[in-house]
């Protein structure tokens, strides 16, 4: 009494394996078990390999697919945030909140008490339980974000066009053709990002914070304020030719 098995081939194996009658497959396994010697503690070891790598290139696949999907999911949650007031909505009182969000939380509270509120960036800012805090340009697919990360910060204006991924790869583009206007305008150099596939972003850091130590933050909020306004200064005279 037999059964069925899965084989796994390399690409040389399963073009030869294709190019056999379908009858003659299995004598050629068949005969191959016969031949070989698996009390050889090498050619155990040899095998013991190739399903190793095998399963190793099978991870592999369900990682790649695993990030696609990750990249669906943030997509779709932009898209929610962008139809909503996201700055208002309310954590259920039940959730387990990170401490991490729980500092954040905390700095963008001190960050209100401390900013002036005439500042353009600061009116209507509210204390969130997320590590960054967006605001909108009032230009499509241009926002500015304020970060805080475990040990530094940073301003930034984030390029992301939902519908039209050229038209965003557009607008960034004419940014940094400004970009020695811009960056003299600002005061010094800017990071320009462009890791992503589908966003650009313009970034100020700030040094010299850490999340878990409250006496760094008011300079560091200090700063992150000024750059907000700064950034926004040197980068708005050119939306206008978008």
């Amino acid at each position: 009494m037999g059964g069925k098995v899965n084989l796994y081939l390399d690409d040389e194996s399963l073009n030869r394996w294709h190019s056999l009658p379908s009858g003659y497959r299995s004598q050629i396994v068949r005969q191959a078990l016969l031949n070989q010697n698996v009390d050889d503690p090498q050619e155990y070891d040899k095998l013991l390999i190739q399903e190793k790598r095998r399963k190793l290139s099978m991870i592999e696949k369900d990682l790649m697919r695993l990030l696609v999907k990750k990249e669906e999911i943030m997509l779709e949650i932009k898209d929610l945030e962008a139809k909503t007031d996201f700055d208002q909505v309310q954590v259920p009182k039940d959730t387990i909140i990170p401490e991490r969000y729980q500092m954040a939380n905390k700095f963008w509270n001190q960050m209100i008490k401390q900013a002036p509120m005439d500042k353009e960036f600061m009116i209507g800012f509210k204390p969130s339980k997320i590590m960054t805090m967006g605001k909108r340009t009032g230009y499509t697919g241009l926002e500015m974000y304020f970060a805080i990360r475990k040990n530094y910060a940073r301003v930034h204006m984030y390029i992301y066009n939902r519908k039209d991924v050229t038209r965003t790869m557009e607008m960034y583009e004419h940014f940094k053709k400004s970009k020695s206007v811009i960056e003299n305008d600002f005061g010094e150099p800017l990071i320009w990002q462009e890791s992503s596939k589908t966003a650009r972003r313009i970034i100020h850091e700030v040094h010299g914070v850490d999340i878990w130590n409250d006496q760094t933050w008011p300079n560091a909020i200090e700063e992150m304020i000024d750059s907000m306004d700064r950034l926004w200064g040197a980068l708005k005279p050119h939306i206008e030719n978008l």
